[in-house]
């Protein structure tokens, strides 16, 4: 009898300690990214259709969370290449572009340019 009550807390303990109830499960992209710059590790996906961004997402432990959080918005409805996702972030940037933005920017140019 003992048993019978051990087992359905058995998966509930499996369930609620795995890596995917703990830190959610991130959902599949058309196309991810990433890179670590100076100032933190960055990950950016996509989700697109007819060619532009229809979603995007970008996650990053860099201390400015609150510019991180900012910068998935500046890719809705852009074309899905390099030139156009940097220019995107530059544009949202008028004046003064923070140092991480313009990374993130020129990453973008150069590693699409490296993919296709």
């Amino acid at each position: 009898e003992e048993l019978s009550h051990t087992l359905p807390m058995q998966k509930l303990y499996e369930k609620y300690q795995s890596a995917s109830w703990i830190y959610g499960r991130t959902p599949d992209f058309d196309v991810e990214l990433e890179h670590r710059f100076e100032w933190g590790h960055v990950q950016v996906g996509f989700h697109v259709q007819g060619g532009n961004v229809s979603r995007s997402v970008v996650y990053s432990d860099a201390m400015d969370a609150e510019l991180i959080a900012n910068l998935a918005p500046c890719f809705q409805g852009i074309p899905l290449n390099g030139t156009d996702l940097a220019q995107a972030l530059r544009r949202d940037y008028k004046g003064s572009i923070p140092q991480e933005v313009d990374d993130l920017a020129t990453w973008l140019e150069t590693e699409w340019a490296k993919m296709f």
